[in-house]
């Protein structure tokens, strides 16, 4: 798969385009549907995928107060993008200067023009252009005129709940993990690097990795969730806390991971993290004894639960 930062004018004029366009936070199951559409016509008619997006969220330059928290980075959307069989995936500069391109303009002038696109994929509440002037019939008739194929992904339903990135930030925050998991279509993962914290989990016997955390990034309500990483190619559970850490009056949000049978020294390194579901709140306990009793509650729970779950089917995509 190829990655593209900005804009590269007539870089693709050979190979004809079928073009994914969104900005994609957490390529949820809608998302997912869309591109997977985008690169079955590509395939069926020897045309490149390509899924068009953003480096950064456009309320971010528009009005940074009001730009959401995302569920991924872009790192992690590319590994995505790829496991989902996109050819080409271009990451544009949002600048106020392309804030202000005409929908006819971005239509003709930067995906027609530019990348030789042939056909578009755009879900049904995709805007584009100036101040969001440019909605789906206006895409429509654009592609009616200029013999380019539109297709229009109707919304995405799960167990009553329209998929959107917006509904599954909610569900994160509130702590609602299982449902978030359902309508990504794979588990919500964080990933950061291991730093030093300090080693209070250790003296009591519950050697933690602290994971670092992105200031751009949403994260689950504060809790003690189940979880797992793989590390040396081998799999771990683990108990993930998310907070302040009442019981010794933290000033400071942090993640801290206990894995089971595990205590190596991982400083540095990067891992991902899986989510599956929350355990309990965070809880303020008047002695360590108390604590070390309810964390070796915690990892009887998550055991058990790791023993029992099944997998449904909506994670077999990726």
């Amino acid at each position: 798969m190829e990655v593209l930062q900005g804009r590269f004018p007539n870089k693709h004029l050979n190979d004809g385009v079928v073009c994914a366009l969104g900005f994609f936070d957490g390529v949820h199951l809608g998302h997912q549907k869309l591109i997977k559409l985008a690169t079955n016509i590509a395939s069926e008619y020897n045309l490149k995928s390509m899924v068009y997006t953003f480096e950064q969220h456009p309320l971010s330059i528009l009005n940074s107060g009001h730009a959401p928290k995302l569920i991924i980075d872009n790192k992690s959307k590319i590994e995505i993008f790829d496991k989902l069989g996109v050819d080409i995936v271009n990451f544009n500069y949002v600048t106020q200067e392309f804030l202000n391109t005409k929908p006819f303009d971005f239509l003709n002038d930067i995906l027609v023009k530019e990348f030789n696109v042939k056909s578009i994929i755009a879900g049904y509440n995709y805007t584009f252009g100036c101040n969001g002037s440019g909605n789906v019939s206006m895409l429509k008739e654009f592609g009616k005129s200029n013999n380019v194929h539109v297709f229009i992904i109707d919304p995405c339903i799960i167990d009553g709940i329209y998929v959107s990135s917006t509904e599954i930030r909610k569900l994160i925050g509130c702590g609602n993990i299982v449902m978030a998991n359902k309508l990504l279509g794979r588990y919500y993962s964080v990933s950061g690097d291991v730093i030093k914290g300090k080693r209070r989990g250790r003296n009591l016997g519950f050697p933690t990795a602290n994971i670092s955390l992105d200031k751009k990034l949403i994260y689950p309500k504060c809790g003690v969730y189940i979880t797992d990483a793989t590390i040396d190619d081998k799999k771990y559970i683990g108990i993930t806390n998310i907070g302040y850490n009442p019981t010794f009056d933290n000033d400071y949000l942090s993640m801290e991971t206990n894995f089971i049978d595990f205590d190596k020294q991982i400083y540095g390194e990067k891992i991902n993290l899986r989510f599956y579901d929350r355990i309990r709140d965070e809880i303020r306990f008047t002695n360590t004894d108390d604590l070390v009793k309810q964390m070796n509650k915690d990892k009887e729970f998550a055991i058990e639960y790791m023993k029992n779950k099944s997998l449904h089917s909506f994670f077999n995509l990726l």
